[in-house]
């Protein structure tokens, strides 16, 4: 077995034992469950202004290719139905894929990275 193999299969294993469980929502409306996407929902950096540390919102949500049964492309309107805060994870928000972001596939470790933004209800 190949170095190359061997780490896909161990980000499939880092990914299913870290991962969040959301639903994937797809062009066609085809909602499915996964349980092994890795999810961040902000990131702490500082501010320019003042120097303080604040919490950037900037969905990300990765899965393993082999997971997914059809792969997102750039231009797709796909959604995601993930919980914001991890010790709430009943309590889903609606993400769509940003479409200011290409989709990163990441075919060296199996994995594909999706950029998001939350739909706003009108």
């Amino acid at each position: 077995m190949s170095l190359q193999t061997q780490a896909v299969k161990i980000a499939g294993i880092a990914h299913k034992l870290s991962g969040t469980t959301v639903f994937l929502i797809d062009p066609d409306g085809v909602k499915t469950e996964h349980d092994d996407c890795t999810f961040l929902s902000g990131r702490v950096t500082q501010s320019p202004d003042s120097g303080e540390e604040m919490v950037v919102f900037r969905p990300v949500a990765t899965f393993p290719r082999s997971s997914l049964t059809r792969i997102p492309a750039d231009g797709e309107k796909w959604a995601l139905l993930a919980p914001l805060d991890p010790e709430i994870p009943d309590t889903l928000t609606t993400l769509s894929l940003d479409p200011s972001k290409a989709i990163e596939g990441g075919r060296s470790l199996g994995t594909i990275r999706l950029y998001l933004s939350e739909v706003k209800q009108s």
